[in-house]
């Protein structure tokens, strides 16, 4: 997947099918994936919206923090942590939740040093 670029988000409706923010990639520290937007959905029921969920996939057992970020506007400068999952080289997935309806979302390797290539799934 592409890595982040400002103004290049991309939609994620409610329902929809996951979205690969990274697809088996190698990462490293301050890597961040592509950035999607927290899209409306007319077709949705009022109340519907229960936030963002990324799945992480590591390929093996993993030292790593990785963290979901969020903002309202999609400038770089501008994203904020919202949430981060550690892993301390025990287990190889995870997942973050966020609920606070952020506009825009990306996740950011804070820090890697093992783990291998790394699946994130973002459904909403």
């Amino acid at each position: 997947m592409p890595a982040y670029s400002q103004g290049n988000a991309v939609p994620l409706y409610p329902g929809a099918q996951p979205l690969y923010l990274f697809n088996n990639e190698a990462v490293a520290a301050g890597s961040k994936s592509m950035a999607f937007e927290r899209a409306v959905s007319n077709y949705a029921p009022p109340g519907s919206d229960q936030g963002s969920t990324v799945q992480l996939l590591f390929a093996a057992n993993a030292t790593a923090v990785i963290a979901l970020q969020g903002s309202n506007v999609d400038i770089d400068a501008d994203y904020i942590t919202l949430e981060s999952a550690t892993f301390s080289g025990s287990g190889s997935q995870g997942s973050i939740t966020d609920t606070q309806r952020f506009l825009y979302y990306r996740l950011l390797v804070v820090s890697y040093s093992a783990g291998g290539n790394l699946t994130a799934l973002a459904t909403r």
